[in-house]
């Protein structure tokens, strides 16, 4: 039980795609999962002030998506080099108690999320975050 974290992208079809394809429906989207975190409680309090800004009050838990743009990912990228990720209230679930340990443990990880997240970016892809606690 705890917080568990995933970073990935959606391949959205062109319209070209759409039109060549005798899909009625809405397109199917490919989703492919690179990334996952446990109980990384400063990455999950950047993501949930992004999301929050973005979305207002709704409910940042199990099966919600949050999009990244380019700005995002630099801002991200940014406070990660600086290692001035925002601290976490997020309690025991989200192993707050160890924040900064889970901080420089995933260092590595969390730039090499930003340098993919940027390519997929370029290549049209629909980067994304979400989380379950």
């Amino acid at each position: 039980m705890g917080l568990d974290q995933y970073g990935g992208w959606l391949n959205e079809p062109t319209k070209e795609e759409i039109l060549h394809t005798k899909i009625v429906n809405e397109p199917e989207y490919v989703e492919i999962v690179e990334f996952d975190w446990r109980k990384h409680a400063k990455l999950q309090k950047f993501m949930e002030d992004l999301f929050y800004t973005e979305y207002g009050d709704e409910v940042f838990n199990f099966g919600t998506k949050l999009y990244l743009e380019e700005k995002h990912i630099l801002d991200l990228k940014k406070l990660i080099e600086d290692n001035s990720l925002p601290e976490s209230e997020g309690g025991f679930f989200y192993g707050h108690q160890f924040q900064d340990d889970s901080a420089k443990e995933y260092k590595e990880q969390d730039l090499d999320f930003c340098e993919k997240a940027l390519k997929w970016l370029e290549e049209g892809k629909k980067v994304f975050y979400e989380c379950s606690w």
